[in-house]
């Protein structure tokens, strides 16, 4: 039998936007870890490996946390965006 939670699809609503991503909406608020990778589609063990390696979108240690500024990390996304074939 089928839950009514697998059924649910990404068009639904309430499915669509999760909370960690819908209060990052406020453009001078920070994220988190988890948020940026949610954002991406990432783990967070992945956003480490890149800050570690000096790859990935620049964030900020605030004591012992990471917080990213949420137009650094679209800027970053836009940058790594593929050049168009020309062809």
């Amino acid at each position: 039998m089928v839950s009514n939670l697998t059924q649910r699809t990404v068009a639904d609503p309430a499915v669509a936007k999760s909370p960690s991503v819908e209060a990052t909406e406020d453009p001078g608020r920070l994220m988190t870890l988890s948020e940026v990778s949610d954002l991406l589609g990432i783990p967070v063990a992945t956003l480490y490996r890149w800050r570690h390696r000096g790859e990935g979108p620049p964030g900020y240690r605030i004591g012992r946390h990471v917080r990213f500024r949420r137009a650094a990390v679209e800027t970053w996304i836009e940058s790594r965006a593929d050049a168009p074939t020309p062809w």
